[in-house]
Parts: structure tokens; sequence; C-alpha cells
């Protein structure tokens, strides 16, 4: 297998279909509707809108074209480009969407950070008379985890996000029992709206970690 790869299978591929079958309940119940995104795109799309770490791991190539393309690193920034280019004018607001898919970074790999990764989150689109955005988010976010079983977290507010759409000031949850790579979900406020992402093998690793 490649570095930073893996399989699930057995009691892992169970405790992933349990704990991602929580997380859908919970946004679902709220109104949320379920958003796949690509897991390729032009490579110029991220180009354009990933800071300068997160543009040094993404995935780009060439198709059998020539074309450059990339290998989806995060989903928040397409949500929002779908949004403005398709969804602004022709979608009832807010447009309320969840996913989980898997998400490419070409980091170090190391326990709980993988390569190739699944991503849980939610955008909240086009509210514009929302205030608090961020603080709304957070809130939807806390619920997801306790919901988990998540007992033991910290909360980092005003955390740099590395997309070009999202405002200062972001969010991140943190577990101590994750070690130095401690950060498993992050969001805030952004151009369109706001949303976060969890890490779910990071909060696979948390809950596991905090039964032992």
């Amino acid at each position: 297998m490649l570095q930073g790869t893996r399989f699930l299978f057995g009691a892992e591929a169970v405790a992933f279909d349990k704990l991602t079958t929580k997380l859908a309940d919970v946004v679902k119940q709220a109104g949320y509707n379920h958003f796949i995104p690509p897991a390729i795109v032009a490579e110029e799309f991220y180009a354009k809108r990933a800071g300068p770490e997160l543009k040094s791991q993404i995935y780009t190539f060439a198709d059998l074209k020539e074309r450059p393309v990339c290998l989806t690193p995060e989903v928040s920034a397409f949500a929002v480009h779908v949004f403005k280019k398709h969804w602004r004018i022709s979608q009832p607001r807010p447009v309320k969407l969840w996913y989980l898919t898997r998400c490419y970074r070409y980091e170090k790999s190391q326990e709980g950070r993988y390569r190739e990764f699944w991503q849980f989150g939610i955008e909240h689109l086009g509210d514009y008379n929302q205030p608090r955005g961020a603080e709304k988010a957070m809130a939807m976010l806390e619920i997801c985890l306790k919901e988990a079983g998540l007992r033991e977290y910290a909360v980092r507010t005003d955390v740099p996000r590395d997309m070009s759409h999202y405002k200062s000031g972001g969010f991140e949850i943190e577990a101590d029992c994750l070690g130095s790579q401690k950060s498993l979900a992050a969001g805030g406020e952004h151009e369109c709206g706001s949303g976060w992402a969890i890490g779910v093998d990071r909060l696979l690793l948390a809950l596991k970690k905090g039964t032992t």
C-alpha cells in the first residue's frame, strides 16, 4: 500500500459506520442536506484559493489530455464555489449542506494523520442575516462531538484558516490524547456563511484512546 493510505475492515469499519451515522443523524435533524463533492478538480481551483501550507500538500498531476488537475484536499472552498456559481439565486437560502468524503493531502504520515483521510463537515451558506455565524457553527460541532462520545477536548479560537475564502478568526477542536498533532476539527466564518470539518480518522482515534 502507498504510505499514508489504509483500509478499514472488521471492528474498525464497524466503528467508522457507527460514528459517521451518529454525526449524519445530528446534522440531518438540524435540516442539513447531503452534499457529495468530486474527488478531482482542476488544479487552478485550489491554486487560487489555498494558502502556502495547504498548497504545498495538494496532489497535482496531468490527466490523459495533459490538463492540470488535483485531488480534493478539503471541501469548504468547493461548496462555496458551487453556491456562488449555481445556488445563490436558484436555491432558497440558507443552503445547508453536510458531507462525508475522502480528502487527500501530502502530509507527514503519523498516528491518526493520513494522506488519504475522511472528512465530515457542514456548510451553512447564504444566510447573510445570521449573527454570530461562527458561534452557531461551533455549537453544532459541539453537539456532534457530544453525540459521538467525545468528552474531553479544548476549543481554540482566532485560528487563521489556510483558505482565502475564510475570514480571520476561525476555531479548532483539540484533544490532548492525540499528542502533538491534537487538532481533530476546525472551521469558522467565510465569505458565504460558515462551516466546519471533522477529521473522522482523528476523532475515531481520540474516542479509542479515551476508552483505553
